[in-house]
């Protein structure tokens, strides 16, 4: 018989983690940064090229959290974040900064549930990804 060897909190932590996350980001570094810590916390990577690629891998399933580098432009005909997120546990984590001010409240009424502020750093960034819903 095996011996169960993870804490109670430990099981509790593994099981809220995400199993994929989505990246729709512009900058090439930010896209290799963030892959890395999140392939390191356990989570499967999927990146999109834009938002029409985002919303089709998102309706494909699968998708438990979508990292935003920015307010994502929706040309006509593709959903909002919160068409995104209708019916779906779909987290939304959305990284600020760089010359542009996002106010964490004005943001979750388009639908992102963490505001992370740029220079990203691991431990807040986690937070916001593994963390629960706001």
């Amino acid at each position: 018989m095996a011996e169960i060897t993870a804490s109670e909190g430990e099981l509790q932590r593994k099981s809220a983690t995400p199993r994929k996350a989505l990246l729709l980001c512009r900058e090439e570094e930010v896209k290799a940064f963030l892959s890395y810590w999140l392939k390191e916390a356990g989570i499967d990577v999927a990146i999109a090229g834009d938002s029409a690629d985002a919303a089709d891998k998102i309706a494909a399933g699968g998708i438990d959290v979508l990292l935003l580098d920015r307010f994502p432009v929706v040309p006509p005909g593709l959903p909002s974040l919160m068409d995104l997120k209708a019916g779906r546990t779909l987290k939304i984590v959305l990284i600020a900064g760089g010359g542009e001010e996002t106010q964490p409240a004005l943001a979750r009424v388009f639908g992102v549930d963490a505001v992370v502020q740029r220079p990203v750093r691991h431990a807040p960034l986690m937070l916001a990804v593994e963390g629960p819903f706001r």
